[in-house]
């Protein structure tokens, strides 16, 4: 249930201006002193940054197509509006990848064939729009708050949290998955991951494929990572599969 804080108008100015990195040096520090004392505090800035990005993102929402479909059912995560296409998304970070490739083949020298592959091909999931519009979505959004400032560490403690009353939910183990993969915890990964993947008809299926058949392809199992690759439909799975083949 979302905690309720009051929050005077000179504390949400200063809580702005800090999330705006406006302060000066002297009032970042007193900031930041105050942040490691006092939890309330903490919470009022966790408050005001939810509350900045929901409205930020739900101005985005109204002029932008979807980026994940809304979910028929599920009570957790239901959008009424569409965001970003993650094929898009997709794509334009693997522009970026091109444009980086020979400085990541540079730096893994030392790394296995099948590593620098999935060095170069991932690419974090970008989260989703944290519109503050369902009361049920509140710690939701807080954790998606701090998977996209990334803190993956945290989201997992929000989300873990509410697993535990919402055991069915696939959107919220995607996630999961998510931000165990960004913290490199492979097999905790795949354990939210491969269920979404091997049943089609599951929310994210897709994408579980995708981030799951990169797992494997880090750690050499070629033959199974490939099944995951070719059924993600990912823009770059054909391309990768061509570099699997050489």
């Amino acid at each position: 249930m979302k905690q309720e804080y009051d929050i005077s108008p000179d504390e949400f100015d200063l809580i702005e201006r800090y999330l705006g990195k406006t302060l000066t040096g002297e009032e970042s520090v007193a900031f930041e002193k105050r942040l490691q004392e006092e939890p309330v505090w903490k919470e009022k800035v966790n408050e005001v940054n939810l509350l900045m990005l929901g409205i930020r993102e739900t101005a985005l929402v109204e002029k932008l197509e979807g980026f994940h479909h809304a979910l028929a059912g599920e009570s957790l995560i239901k959008k009424t509006k569409p965001v970003i296409s993650m094929v898009r998304v997709w794509l334009v970070a693997a522009s970026c990848i091109a444009l980086l490739g020979l400085g990541y083949w540079w730096l893994m020298g030392n790394e296995s064939k099948y590593e620098k592959m999935y060095a170069a091909y991932y690419q974090p999931d970008p989260g989703l729009p944290t519109t503050m519009s369902v009361a049920n979505n509140y710690q939701f959004d807080k954790g998606m708050v701090a998977y996209k400032a990334g803190d993956y560490r945290e989201a997992t403690d929000i989300w873990l949290g509410l697993s535990q009353s919402m055991p069915a939910n696939d959107s919220l183990f995607y996630f999961l998955g998510m931000a165990e993969l960004a913290l490199q915890h492979r097999d905790k990964a795949l354990n939210y991951l491969k269920p979404l993947a091997d049943d089609p008809q599951k929310p994210y299926s897709k994408e579980a494929c995708w981030y799951s058949g990169l797992l494997l392809l880090k750690e050499g199992k070629t033959e199974e990572a490939t099944a995951f690759i070719r059924r993600s439909q990912h823009p770059e799975s054909k391309k990768l599969l061509l570099e699997l083949n050489q």
